[in-house]
């Protein structure tokens, strides 16, 4: 299913092309100042927040580099009641210059957000454990992929690699402690719930990068189609691609709309074989031809999603060991 809408997607854009009006920078640039932004940095003064970015779980209880177990588990605790008095991870404005940023500061600032709030959930799941309630970390461990999946759903890559990371966590605080992973000390329910957890990923996309590849490839493929037709369009492509890569070269406005053409097959091809055997093919044509483009279309419109494609298989096959070892 989401295969088939992300194929939607891409003959949508296709066949729209980008139909974004031109907009000034004052406009479109998200800062710091923008209220929206400052409420997810707010949300990063969680209590004790510092010290848990900093702690480390291969033993029973957390090791921290300055802080005795009794010093830290009040904190980890005080933080995780936190949580429950603050709002959901926000939803950040999609971005509206997608040639001049991979991401807007304000996506940055609520993916931090969402960052440390799966800190914190994971550090609450290692204090279960530490205080002999193994079955109870399962419970963090679910929030956190919860977190996960709304990060997964902004069709961003940094969005996409952090729910990514996120559930790299997750399935890492199963292996931890050492000595006694956790997934050897649950419960049978609490085995089935953790596995009803992992299940309720997106199968084929479980990190959104397959989502944040269509919709972020769409728009600079669209956005550079429309800066290519204005005037003097093969040097305005030029320095927009000099900023992904040095020394990009001037193109004729023919040579970009092959290029660009190109790039749509790219991203056709990638979404129908995302987690098919013909996936490694396809990224490693993709490295190939970005490499070759002097002009550095393919750079702009993709940077690094053949890594990201990759990377995805890899974690949808230890998702998939982890769920077989819980069973």
């Amino acid at each position: 299913m989401v295969r088939v809408a992300m194929l939607l997607i891409l003959v949508s854009g296709v066949l729209m092309g980008c139909g974004e009006p031109a907009q000034s920078e004052a406009a479109t640039a998200h800062t710091a100042s923008d209220p929206k932004i400052g409420a997810a940095a707010d949300s990063q003064g969680l209590i004790g927040i510092g010290e848990i970015r900093t702690t480390t779980y291969e033993t029973s209880p957390p090791s921290h580099p300055s802080l005795a177990w009794p010093e830290l588990a009040p904190r980890i605790e005080l933080a995780r009641q936190q949580l429950d008095e603050m709002p959901e991870v926000g939803r950040p404005r999609p971005s509206t210059r997608p040639l001049a940023e991979r991401a807007t500061s304000e996506q940055f600032a609520h993916a931090s957000a969402a960052r440390d709030r799966a800190a914190v959930l994971r550090a609450e799941a290692a204090r279960h454990v530490a205080t002999g309630y193994p079955d109870a970390a399962v419970e963090e461990l679910i929030n956190l992929l919860g977190v996960s999946r709304e990060l997964a759903s902004w069709g961003v890559p940094v969005a996409a690699e952090a729910s990514a990371s996120m559930i790299e966590t997750a399935l890492t605080a199963l292996e931890q402690p050492r000595a006694a992973p956790l997934r050897d000390a649950l419960s049978p329910a609490a085995q089935a719930r953790m596995i009803e957890g992992l299940e309720s990923l997106e199968q084929t996309d479980p990190a959104g990068r397959l989502r944040a590849m269509v919709e972020s490839a769409s728009s600079r493929a669209n956005a550079l189609s429309d800066l290519s037709q204005g005037r003097d369009g093969p040097t305005a492509v030029r320095a927009t691609a000099a900023r992904y890569r040095r020394g990009a070269e001037r193109g004729e406005t023919r040579e970009i709309s092959r290029l660009l053409e190109e790039s749509r097959a790219f991203a056709m091809a990638l979404a129908d074989g995302w987690d098919r055997p013909t996936r490694s093919a396809i990224t490693e044509r993709l490295r190939q031809r970005q490499a070759e483009d002097a002009m550095g279309v393919l750079e702009v419109v993709f940077g690094e999603t053949a890594d990201a494609c990759d990377a995805d298989a890899l974690l949808r096959e230890r998702i998939a060991r982890t769920i077989e070892a819980l069973r």
